[in-house]
């Protein structure tokens, strides 16, 4: 009972473990006030690929200053001034945390409110791709673990044969 116990609690902490490998779509809203900047950050793997879009939205313009910085601080990407429907992409070229800018001091009175969408995955695989990939590795650790356990308990039974 203890082994059934011990294997579910294992497999269930194997599997928790692999879900930040694959990164669903994230949709966040941000209020930037007037005259301020806001700055929003991911934390990446170096190879992971970042796709998304933003949207604005404000009193008058309907638009922000958009920008991304590496873990450095060096500006990877600028898009400069923004509205609907802005598209970007970058690669993370090492692991921490990247910040997009959304910057809105140019603006006296206006708040803009920015929505951004976006997909983290690794680099060259698609969504689909990353859920096999990760699907695979957890069939292959849920079999290594039934063979450890299997073989363990072939042991203890050899053991307690009594000799004639």
């Amino acid at each position: 009972m203890n082994r059934k116990i011990s294997f579910t609690i294992l497999t269930v902490f194997l599997l928790a473990l692999l879900i930040p490998l694959a990164y669903a779509d994230e949709v966040k809203t941000l209020n930037v006030d007037a005259g301020h900047e806001m700055i929003f950050t991911i934390n990446l793997s170096g190879g992971m690929n970042v796709k998304g879009s933003i949207s604005v939205t404000g009193d008058s313009g309907d638009d922000i200053d958009f920008w991304i910085s590496d873990p450095t601080g060096n500006k990877i990407s600028g898009l400069g001034r923004v509205s609907q429907g802005t598209q970007f992409e970058f690669t993370a070229n090492q692991d921490g945390a990247y910040s997009l800018h959304f910057d809105n001091s140019f603006s006296l009175l206006s708040t803009k409110n920015v929505i951004i969408t976006y997909e983290a995955t690794i680099a060259g695989m698609d969504a689909t791709q990353m859920f096999i990939l990760t699907f695979l590795v957890v069939v292959i650790i849920v079999v290594g673990i039934v063979v450890i356990l299997k073989k363990g308990k072939k042991k203890r039974t050899r053991c307690e044969t009594p000799n004639k």
